[in-house]
């Protein structure tokens, strides 16, 4: 007489219909038919039954675990931010900024070919600027800042000030949902410094 082998598992293992959840997981992610194949009837259940209900909670197992998952690597991107703003030198400002909310664009040469990243400029100085944008980006070398200076008078145009810089850090503002860089500026091209120096003492009369 041959005895059934339906509540066995690999190597002659005899499996419960009451066993952690976590195991048939763990069992299943390596062999996927494997912790439910032998799955049989309990107390008269149907094993179908049981294959369903062991499928739904074998689901539910892998969101929490992947709910963790997600957990683990946002704290491991607030961590990242951190160690980055720590690690860079302090921010020296020799100019007072000034609250503004001007189109402005980063200009990247590194890595392989061109990078532009559009945002904002939430403040500004003859010095540097704050960058608010989408992207969490850092870049070593130094890189272009363009700044859109509005007119002073209705129906003027718009000033370019370009300029190249360093970025001093990079941490996500949490309260807007973007990322907030730190740009010092190096050396401006043309009469950049002076527009933008002229606009700042007209507008905010600081000279």
């Amino acid at each position: 007489m041959v005895k059934s082998t339906r509540n066995f598992g690999r190597a002659g293992t005899k499996k419960s219909a009451d066993r952690p959840l976590e195991e048939d997981l763990a069992e299943a992610l390596v062999d996927p038919g494997q912790a439910l194949v032998s799955t049989a009837p309990v107390d008269g259940e149907p094993a179908q039954d049981i294959l369903r209900e062991r499928i739904r909670g074998l689901e539910a197992l892998l969101k929490e675990k992947e709910r963790t998952l997600e957990e683990y690597r946002e704290r491991e991107v607030r961590l990242s931010q951190q160690l980055v703003a720590v690690s860079r030198p302090m921010e020296h400002r020799a100019y007072q900024r000034y609250p503004v909310d001007w189109k402005a664009a980063l200009v990247s040469e590194e890595a392989a070919g061109q990078q532009i990243f559009y945002g904002r400029a939430s403040d500004v100085s003859l010095g540097g600027m704050s960058f608010l944008c989408d992207h969490n980006i850092f870049f070593r070398e130094t890189m272009t800042a363009l700044l859109s200076v509005p007119p002073l008078i209705s129906g003027g145009k718009e000033k370019i000030v370009e300029a190249s810089g360093r970025m001093i850090y990079t941490v996500l503002a949490a309260s807007i949902q973007q990322f907030r860089v730190g740009i010092q500026f190096v050396e401006f091209k043309g009469d950049g410094k002076t527009a933008l120096e002229e606009y700042l003492a007209t507008r905010y009369s600081y000279a």
